[in-house]
């Protein structure tokens, strides 16, 4: 019998319209941070834009035509809402003095508004050419000169296509294309460079780096994607031409958020929380992590999360979704747990650089990397289970399942490169419809621990329609009875999957006895993953030994024989394998 989920949980699962406000109420708004309107380069209301050119890439991925993805293409790679900027080219003169980069300035639009400006780098006098960044320093500018690859440019608050710049009162007349030269630094594309950039040393993307091989594998695995190719990573290889459009798009869809924009926010908490040093003016210490740690919260949240019913289109909503099939909300207001826990970690951080009291800062750093998996680990298992025990071959579901896979492989790797391979062989572009979710399921909560989550973090799979868990799919080390109450027992926290990890038990005798059988499943799939080692490390030294035999015996029948022709044995030897090398390559 399928396990009860207690009614709060199903209410937080459904979430209406007045619970979204709800929800909406509890996040701390992204636009609004200590570094609101500090630094040329920065604003969190700029950051919290990039989820506009996530919305515009999904309108055109749904629209299913070739023209469709061709302008989802040109806003991945040119963005069209965050960091607006503009290449002028002065007339009449040139740069009469220096201006610094984050100098303020001001100009006109195309409807005669004033139109705030930054100075987007470092100026020389004698020069004609003057780079400009739109001050987006509240939700009020956010968008207001939207070009780059937006397939609908909006020149509202741009610069009029000639006019005067002024810094203080000193007036440089300009020349410009709005078309042409307004353009946008912050892409989702430009996200893979800016991560091996800025974060090439921070922990977690040292495990993307040794399993892909690549700096830029996530820009490589979104643009293979829109061009339905393979890719030539060292591990982990997707080859897209086995999709059809629809699981192309799928992939991209997802893609740009689990792989994309995940490592870069990853980075940013990394390296704010590894930059952390003490100082003598506790309250204003860490200024620079602060930041960081701040643009991680806008880019994680977005700036539209309270505008769709799972909460926008960045990581914020990923995790909303993954509560919702996962009765992983919590019962009060219908937030993610993780969402939650994640926001009271970012505050604790902030509130610890800013002390300059770095003791346990390494501890939310591996608690916000466990977070951040967990969404992972539930579209996994939303998508496995869709597709074997639901039959639900839409290429959708296998192209959502090979991003959330392609997210997870490297820090499962990092754990077992078995469990890896198994999800790569089960999920990657063109198996998804032969895998099967119980193996899947198996190689994941193995290694929970090793992730930094547990079985609570991820939960089960609700099943909406019938009012509790999918069969066999409940949380890992849940208890769960059948009786007409409808409290249902939660995994403790200390739980947390791995070898040992307490499985689902029933209270019916059948379910007693299916529980057993599943037991039993997983069991003898991990027997049989040692027995295949062993018989594979066998087989080797029964090949190297009759080798040795054979060479032995070659060398005594050329001494015991005077005809040199008898020394041909008429056997081709075959040239001994290097374990380690077909190790790396049964990986692969």
């Amino acid at each position: 019998m399928r396990g009860r989920v207690p009614l709060a949980a199903l209410a937080a699962a459904l979430v209406t319209a007045p619970l979204l406000r709800q929800v909406a109420s509890t996040v701390p708004d992204p636009r609004s941070g200590v570094f609101l309107a500090d630094g040329a380069d920065f604003s969190v209301a700029d950051a919290a834009a990039l989820d506009l050119d996530q919305r515009t890439l999904i309108g055109r991925l749904s629209l299913g035509t070739d023209g469709g993805l061709a302008a989802a293409a040109r806003i991945y790679a040119e963005g069209g809402f965050s960091g607006p900027c503009a290449d002028l080219t002065l007339v009449d003169g040139s740069i009469m003095a220096d201006i610094g980069r984050g100098t303020s300035l001001l100009g006109s639009s195309l409807g005669g508004d004033d139109v705030l400006l930054t100075a987007l780098e470092d100026a020389a006098a004698g020069s004609i050419r003057l780079r400009v960044r739109y001050a987006v320093e509240s939700a009020a500018f956010v968008g207001s000169c939207r070009v780059g690859g937006n397939p609908a440019a909006d020149l509202s608050g741009c610069l009029a296509q000639s006019g005067n710049i002024y810094v203080g009162d000193q007036r440089y007349p300009y020349v410009y294309s709005p078309l042409e030269d307004n353009y946008n630094t912050r892409t989702l594309a430009g996200l893979g460079a800016a991560a091996r950039d800025a974060h090439a040393d921070t922990p977690t993307f040292k495990k993307f780096l040794a399993y892909y091989g690549e700096t830029d594998y996530a820009n490589e695995w979104i643009l293979a994607a829109f061009g339905g190719l393979p890719t030539f990573f060292r591990n982990g290889n997707p080859d897209f031409s086995r999709f059809d459009q629809e699981g192309r798009a799928a992939a991209v869809q997802w893609g740009t958020v689990v792989l994309n924009l995940w490592m870069y926010v990853m980075g940013l908490v990394e390296g704010a929380i590894d930059d952390c040093v003490a100082c003598d003016t506790p309250g204003a210490c860490n200024s620079l992590p602060r930041r960081a740690l701040d643009q991680a919260r806008a880019l994680y949240t977005g700036s539209q999360y309270d505008k769709t019913p799972d909460g926008g289109y960045l990581l914020f909503a990923v995790a909303q979704r993954g509560c919702m099939r996962c009765g992983t909300c919590t019962s009060g207001d219908g937030m993610a747990a993780v969402n939650a826990e994640i926001f009271q970690l970012y505050s604790q951080a902030e509130e610890h650089l800013a002390e300059g009291t770095c003791t346990y800062m390494e501890e939310h750093r591996d608690r916000i990397l466990g977070l951040l998996t967990v969404p992972l680990v539930q579209g996994i298992l939303e998508q496995t289970h869709a597709l074997d025990h639901h039959e639900d071959h839409q290429q959708t579901i296998q192209g959502q399942g090979a991003a959330f896979a392609a997210a997870i492989l490297p820090l499962v790797d990092a754990c077992s490169q078995s469990g890896a391979l198994t999800i790569y062989n089960d999920l990657t572009p063109g198996r998804g419809t032969i895998g099967s979710y119980e193996v899947v399921r198996f190689a994941l909560e193995r290694n929970y621990d090793c992730l930094g989550i547990t079985c609570q973090d991820v939960g089960g799979l609700v099943d909406l329609a019938g009012g509790g868990y999918y069969a066999g799919a409940g949380p890992c080390g849940a208890a769960v009875t059948d009786d007409d109450d409808d409290d249902f027992v939660l995994p403790a926290t200390t739980s947390s999957g791995g070898d040992n990890a307490v499985r689902p038990s029933a209270s019916s005798s059948n379910d007693v006895e299916n529980t057993a059988t599943a037991e039993s499943s997983f069991e003898s799939f991990g027997s049989m993953v040692g027995w295949m080692e062993m018989t594979a490390l066998f087989v080797v030294v029964l090949f190297l030994i009759v080798v040795s035999a054979l060479l032995r015996k070659r060398k005594q029948r050329g001494q015991q024989e005077e005809d040199p022709a008898a020394d041909s044995t008429g056997i081709a030897l075959p040239e001994v394998p290097d374990l380690a090398l077909e190790k790396d390559k049964a990986i692969v």
